[in-house]
């Protein structure tokens, strides 16, 4: 659908542009932010005199096919015919190109008959036999060669599939400070804000009520924010877990932060049930084999919610089985997408149904050590995350791994009040009320938005007038021949369609203005500016402030409608 706006922009050397405006219903999801987002700190560098060539927006829609749809289970099938012998070459690339744990595999059968013949016979395998997985009809092998392996598949052709057991880990502790990927500059961290940042505020202690949520971590301690919550304890390590100790602390704060009970600094969820499924050892790292089994677990236990806050770099079909037995089971996934500052998100948050989370800072900007890719879907406060411990301390988190209790914490919230939901329309709730940020609608960086409690509590409420400033940004696609597209967003935020909207924006000393009319709700507008560069110069700097106003209603949110953003162009212009 295509509607034409008005607007102008004025330009000393250009004279009048022509403004096009596009409106196009696209796969995406945008939402609404909290507080104002900072503007970043200006690199000392000198003004860019740029020019705006023309302008245009497109529209987008918020929708439930932003979502990458919960998959159908996916049994392993008996195979019709013996598989191909793996060639020596094949399989040590599969050893080489992936974070495996040396000599282990994971032998998947066609059938329980199947495995249970395995076992019972004679060969290289006896002795070998570290583990088994019933319900997923698989063998952990150890002490075992590509080759021994590979010959042992073809002496009981069509009998199983393997594949080598990857190791699994918490995600990688950031630093001290994280810089935000535009600016260079130290992020902004929340301490004891967080829950206020997300909009949560007044008694939220029957949050998660009836709701179970299994930890899938390093385990569970016990500390006084935990007392009350009756942590049940399972462990698939084979290291016993203490209820009172454990020598790593990670489990324990997001455990904290999800379901922490101190009387005015709790957890998201303080009412929900906590199963604590151990799945890592005390120094952070597993196994596949270990994870599925743990996953397995949880599901068994009739968790609502399974918290990852873990990942692995390779995909592992064994994992990826047990998660899809999950969602069909009604479970949903939340897991990290990593800390390893590269584009690639971490399994087990790529598998398709999983909700994976990336971290913000307190500005709301996606922090630099946070994986990117297809398969992010929201994102949520991540540097310097508090989560109380008890009365007077309180343990300090940044990173993915406090992002996703957040994100899981919500979501108890809203299975306990809304029991008829199914796993899938929960999930859209969350997504559909998130706040678009980076490029308007679902993009690598940031997913459907950055997750905000205070408007999935609004949303029933009808007259919420709330026009804002998204972001500021720059096409990444599109910089380059001394040009390139600034994107800045505007989103509806409230509950009634915005039958109009100004946006101002200042690029350099060039204002530009355009008119925005029938904005609907959870609609986002990026509007695109074509903007000429200098041809020369070393650093130069890119002042960008943009605000907006409703036209006849009162926004009932002002805070978030300007902002200004300072980008930094180095090298031939262009370039960023």
């Amino acid at each position: 659908m295509k509607r034409l706006f008005a607007g102008t922009a004025c330009v000393a050397l250009l004279g009048i542009g022509l403004f096009l405006l596009w409106r196009i219903r696209a796969r995406v999801e945008p939402g609404e932010e909290v507080t104002p987002w900072g503007g970043q700190a200006e690199t000392p560098a000198r003004e860019m005199q740029s020019e705006v060539i023309s302008t245009s927006v497109v529209r987008y829609v918020a929708g439930s096919e932003a979502w990458r749809e919960h998959p159908a289970p996916v049994a392993l099938p008996a195979p019709s015919a013996p598989p191909q012998p793996r060639t020596k070459a094949l399989v040590e690339k599969i050893v080489n190109g992936s974070n495996s744990v040396p000599g282990e595999w994971i032998l998947r059968f066609k059938d329980r008959e199947a495995m249970q013949e395995f076992l019972g016979s004679d060969g290289p395998h006896r002795g070998r036999v570290a583990d088994v997985l019933l319900s997923l009809n698989s063998v952990r092998i150890v002490d075992m060669s590509a080759e021994e392996v590979s010959r042992l598949e073809r002496e009981t052709p069509g009998a199983f599939e393997y594949s080598p057991n990857l190791r699994v880990e918490q995600p990688r502790a950031p630093g001290k400070w994280s810089v935000t990927p535009d600016s260079g500059v130290p992020g902004a961290g929340f301490g004891p804000q967080t829950l206020a940042w997300l909009g949560i505020a007044g008694d939220h202690r029957k949050w998660g009520e009836g709701v179970s949520i299994a930890v899938l971590d390093v385990g569970v301690g016990s500390c006084p924010s935990l007392e009350g919550a009756g942590v049940v304890r399972v462990d698939m390590t084979g290291e016993t877990q203490s209820g009172a100790r454990t020598a790593n602390s990670h489990g324990t704060a997001v455990a904290a932060i999800l379901s922490g009970g101190i009387p005015g600094r709790e957890g998201v969820a303080p009412s929900a049930q906590l199963i604590s499924v151990k799945v890592l050892g005390d120094n952070g790292s597993g196994d596949s084999f270990t994870l599925a089994k743990g996953i397995e677990e949880a599901t068994a236990r009739g968790a609502r919610i399974i918290n990852l806050c873990l990942g692995s770099r390779g995909d592992c079909p064994l994992v990826r089985q047990a998660v899809e037995r999950a969602i069909a089971a009604g479970a949903i996934v939340v897991a990290a997408v990593g800390n390893d500052s590269t584009d690639g998100v971490s399994y087990p948050a790529r598998y398709e149904g999983v909700i994976g989370v990336t971290a913000v800072d307190a500005s709301g900007k996606r922090l630099a050590f946070a994986n990117s890719g297809p398969e992010v879907d929201i994102a949520a406060p991540g540097l310097d995350v508090w989560a109380a411990a008890s009365a007077d301390t309180a343990m300090r988190m940044s990173g993915t791994s406090a992002a996703v209790p957040l994100v899981s914490g919500v979501l108890a919230y809203l299975i306990s009040g809304n029991p008829g939901l199914t796993a899938a329309e929960v999930t859209d709730v969350l997504l559909r009320n998130s706040n678009d940020a980076g490029m308007p609608g679902r993009d690598r960086e940031y997913g459907c938005g950055i997750l905000n409690a205070g408007r999935i509590l609004d949303r029933g409420t009808s007259g919420i007038h709330d026009a804002a400033i998204a972001d500021n940004c720059i096409d990444a696609a599109s910089a380059g021949d001394g040009q390139l597209t600034l994107v800045v967003s505007v989103q509806n935020r409230g509950t009634e369609a915005l039958q109009g909207a100004d946006l101002r924006v200042m690029i350099g000393e060039f204002s530009n203005a355009v008119r925005l009319t029938d904005i609907g709700v959870g609609e986002t507008a990026g509007c695109r500016f074509l903007v000429r560069l200098p041809g020369d110069g070393p650093t130069n700097v890119l002042r960008v402030a943009s605000d907006v106003s409703i036209s006849g209603a009162t926004d009932d949110n002002p805070l978030n409608n300007a902002r200004t953003t300072v980008f930094t162009i180095s090298g031939p212009a262009g370039q960023r």
